[in-house]
């Protein structure tokens, strides 16, 4: 719990470089976002398979950023992230 509630950038404690495990992607994605502390819209990308990148899923705040850049295409508009009942994405 400490980890979470110091939310100090650049601080860290004897246990802060062990990842957290938590239960759900919401979950993952919930701490990481109020640890991340940050001081605009978060800029999210997801990528579901490191070893095959020929998709990415980004947060609305780094839209403009795809438009732009001419090797990337935008194959959909923003939606809610797809988590199922217990929290996880699919």
């Amino acid at each position: 719990m400490n980890l979470l509630t110091a939310t100090e950038p650049c601080v860290n404690t004897r246990e802060g470089p062990l990842p957290l495990a938590l239960p759900s992607d919401r979950e993952a994605m919930e701490v990481g976002l109020f640890s991340a502390l940050p001081r605009r819209e978060p800029r999210i990308c997801r990528i579901r398979n490191t070893a095959l990148v020929d998709e990415l899923w980004v947060s609305e705040s780094m839209l403009s950023e795809v438009k732009r850049n001419p090797q990337l295409d935008l194959i959909a508009e923003p939606m809610p992230f797809p988590f199922d009942d217990r929290g996880n994405l699919f």
